[in-house]
């Protein structure tokens, strides 16, 4: 029974700092979307909002992809079949989980008879919430469609920049397209902001509009959280030394930033527009610290490395069909006692069936990917092991080398 859950963690090819990111990201998340199970019951249990865990692994996404992105640029320049096999190895890994959660909650709304709650052939396309507000259906799909469009966008205006401009080295490329992807989405959001106030009075309006639904999760408003990402990984490319100076500091001052622009109103037009912006920022100033702390103490390692591991499987399965279940099928209102024992299960799902996916799924899908690589003899040169460097692997599949030896893991999905 103890093997069902196993999985090797291959500790010594991790960064420890970047999974304690990912593993505070992601429960955070759970957290925060289990509280309807004990709120009505315990008005007293904390909350967990202050800290968006998706903001953190937007960024902390785009830091392992731009890091990818960058690297594969300086070898082997900027040409469709590199782009390709990149696509290829992104969409290994997070389409097969994403495809495989969808059915299963097409199958789970049919049999129960359930509300559909916007289902549309878009979710096929992640075009669900492109430009539009995000249904009901499969809610926190309105991240991956972010993470998606952001793996197809930016290294195709990457490529279109080096195509019209030449004589620009990659490391000019790389910069003019993350300025593009910080500054587009700003614009964006000033201009719903504006279609949602047409009259200038957007003191009221969230009585509008739902600020969830039409700002935070709308795809083309939200590029430039995995942005502040990449440019994380350009300066730690580019400007190592930079990078590497006063680690403590950076990540402190970055800590009071975003808790005081968090915890702080001032007003819907800020929150709908330079509060996604400052934020994103401030998670950035985590990422040199996070991706300096190589390992962690013992009793934590393998707990932290765990969760890392299985989140992007806990992301796609504790709300869509954890929580609905619980909501179809498990009545209301709960006494204090079932919404204890609702709450307690809600976490062994999540964590059970997480890492069963995990195992039996996503993990073959990410082996299956690296056999067809290793028959082609070909990857991405961010992913090619170089025996006189270390790497570190995430996913015990990909590595990511930094130029003078330093490492940083490959990207998972958050």
């Amino acid at each position: 029974m103890k093997n069902l859950f196993r999985i090797d963690l291959n500790l010594d090819k991790r960064i420890f700092g970047l999974d304690v990111m990912r593993m505070i990201a992601i429960m955070l998340v759970i957290l925060l979307n289990g509280d309807p199970l004990v709120r009505r019951n315990f008005s007293w249990f904390p909350r967990f909002w202050h800290i968006d865990g998706v903001d953190l692994f937007f960024v902390l996404s785009g830091f392992l992809i731009g890091t990818i992105l960058i690297k594969t640029f300086e070898k082997d320049g900027f040409n469709r079949p590199t782009l390709f096999h990149f696509w290829k190895f992104r969409w290994y890994r997070t389409l097969p989980n994403y495809y495989l959660i969808l059915l299963v909650m097409i199958a789970f709304v049919y049999v129960s008879k359930d509300s559909m709650g916007g289902f549309s052939w878009k979710y096929f396309f992640f075009l669900q919430n492109f430009a539009s507000s995000m249904p009901d259906f499969f809610s926190v799909a309105w991240s991956l469609t972010v993470e998606e469009w952001f793996y197809i966008s930016f290294p195709l205006i990457s490529i279109g920049i080096a195509k019209l401009f030449p004589k620009l080295k990659v490391k000019q490329v790389v910069l003019a397209t993350i300025l593009i992807f910080l500054f587009f989405p700003l614009a964006a959001r000033f201009y719903f902001a504006y279609l949602a106030a047409p009259d200038g009075n957007f003191a009221t309006m969230f009585e509008r509009v739902n600020f969830e639904k039409y700002f935070r999760s709308r795809m083309i408003l939200r590029l430039d959280s995995i942005g502040f990402g990449v440019l994380g990984a350009y300066i730690a490319y580019y400007y190592e030394n930079i990078w590497k100076q006063h680690t403590w500091k950076v990540f402190a001052i970055g800590s009071v930033i975003y808790l005081f622009f968090r915890m702080y109103d001032f007003g819907p037009l800020f929150q709908s527009t330079f509060r996604f912006t400052i934020c994103s920022f401030a998670i950035l100033m985590f990422l040199p610290l996070a991706s300096t702390v190589k390992t962690g103490p013992v009793r934590w390692a393998a707990p932290v490395t765990y969760i890392s591991m299985i989140s992007y499987s806990m992301y796609l399965i504790h709300r869509t069909l954890i929580m609905d279940g619980f909501r179809i099928y498990g009545g209301r209102p709960f006494s204090d006692l079932k919404a204890i024992v609702y709450y307690g299960l809600y976490f062994v799902l999540v964590f059970g069936l997480s890492a069963l996916l995990y195992k039996y799924f996503e993990l073959p899908m990410m082996k299956l990917r690296d056999r067809g690589a290793g028959k082609n003899n070909k990857k991405p040169a961010s992913e090619t092991r170089k025996p006189d460097h270390q790497t570190i692997n995430t996913t015990g599949n990909t590595n990511v080398r930094m130029k003078q030896g330093i490492s940083i893991p490959s990207a998972g999905r958050l």
